[in-house]
């Protein structure tokens, strides 16, 4: 698969997030409901749930398609912007005024979704097989970092520090895919 074929599954699989989320809301309107305990938290876990579980299903399909699997870090960037530019982009609908903290905000949501992508793309690259077991534990750790993103987000702790400790993250998948790529890992 090219680059842009990567990228738009990712803006699709972000739609299709946005779809199962409004679906839920629809089926079982009382998870959301403002009576609930946490309906904020309600909310924010079956977005992140529907998020990440199709995030890893559909990368993970991708994963198996794609003909150069020596930089495993490349796919991750552009599926994740695909979908993060979708989230922005609906982000800027539902709020058109801009102020140079949403900046470090959408930034962000560039930065988790890599993030998160990069894991799941470091597993597959090095798996022959997939385990179901691995997938779970693989996607819990997605939900959780996620969910802090969000957390932090939500609570409105300082996104430009949320975004340097996102590329500190980084800079630990990028470096682990550039030694890849220079077969200088195995």
């Amino acid at each position: 698969m090219t680059k842009l074929q990567i990228f738009f599954v990712g803006t699709l699989t972000a739609f299709g997030a946005l779809f199962v989320e409004i679906l839920a809301s629809i089926i079982a309107p009382e998870i959301l409901s403002r009576e609930n305990i946490f309906p904020l938290e309600s909310a924010l876990l079956l977005a992140i749930f529907a998020e990440e579980i199709l995030k890893l299903i559909f990368f993970g399909k991708i994963f198996l398609r794609i003909k150069d699997k020596s930089n495993f870090f490349l796919p991750a960037i552009f599926f994740g912007s695909g979908f993060a530019i979708v989230e922005i982009f609906l982000n800027i609908l539902a709020n058109p005024i801009f102020h140079s903290e949403l900046f470090f905000s959408y930034l962000g949501l560039f930065l988790i979704h890599i993030l998160t992508l990069s894991i799941y793309s470091f597993y597959f690259f090095h798996q022959e097989k997939v385990y179901t077991f691995k997938i779970i534990l693989l996607f819990a750790l997605g939900l959780f970092i996620h969910f802090i993103f969000n957390f932090f987000v939500f609570y409105e702790i300082s996104p430009i520090l949320l975004d340097i400790a996102l590329l500190f993250l980084l800079i630990i998948p990028a470096k682990i895919g550039f030694l890849a790529k220079n077969k200088k890992l195995n």
